[in-house]
């Protein structure tokens, strides 16, 4: 039996290794570790609902991108809301997403994100903007074009429909439909209430919404 136990536990550390240091390593960068997160300077609507920061999984994140139609990484613009470290902006970018944006409430992991975009960017030919907005997210003004979201699990389903709310309104008079890529979407419920918004694929646990 504790050898099972074990083999689970290093199969278990072998996959944390590969999936946050290697990840690091061959991208740069510093973005592994969970951290929680504390608005600083004037009040946040969505502070207290703001899950603490975890890092994406390289495969599971691709492994949504991958269902995007083609010619959205060119023709979107790619958002990440609670960006944290910058690993998934840096991963979008590798993607082959031309405008990246980040979306952060934690001063000090917005500004460990753009040490990694710069460090990032210092290693090799990047074809992309790439810029991190500091801030509530309910205060983010969306790009007039369209979007992919990218949220891990950000923030509490009552935070999220209020989030949503928002969105969905600044999509209203865009032509292309936007696409939301949800890791661990805890408050998929609070999604899928506003009647634009819809399922369009299941990867592995996680969702990929199409805003229309």
């Amino acid at each position: 039996m504790w050898i099972s136990r074990l083999r689970s536990i290093v199969r278990w550390r072998v996959s944390y290794l590969r999936d946050h240091w290697w990840t690091d390593f061959r991208l740069g960068i510093e973005s592994s570790g969970i951290q929680r997160r504390v608005a600083h300077g004037e009040a946040s609507n969505l502070g207290e609902h703001y899950q603490f920061y975890e890092p994406t999984v390289p495969r599971l994140f691709n492994a949504m991108v991958a269902t995007l139609p083609a010619g959205a990484l060119s023709s979107h613009t790619f958002i990440d809301i609670g960006a944290g470290r910058g690993r998934g902006l840096v991963l979008a970018v590798e993607a082959g997403f031309r405008e990246v944006i980040g979306v952060e409430l934690d001063r000090s992991l917005s500004e460990v994100a753009r040490h990694n975009i710069s460090r990032y960017g210092s290693r090799r030919t990047v074809d992309a903007v790439i810029r991190v907005w500091e801030g509530d997210a309910l205060d983010f003004s969306f790009p007039r074009g369209p979007v992919v979201l990218f949220l891990y699990n950000p923030f509490d389903g009552q935070a999220m429909t209020h989030f949503f709310q928002n969105f969905t309104e600044s999509r209203v008079g865009i032509g292309p439909p936007s696409y939301v890529l949800y890791q661990n979407p805890v408050a998929i419920e609070q999604c899928l209430a506003f009647k634009k918004v819809h399922l369009l694929h299941e990867v592995d646990g996680n969702a990929v919404l199409v805003v229309e």
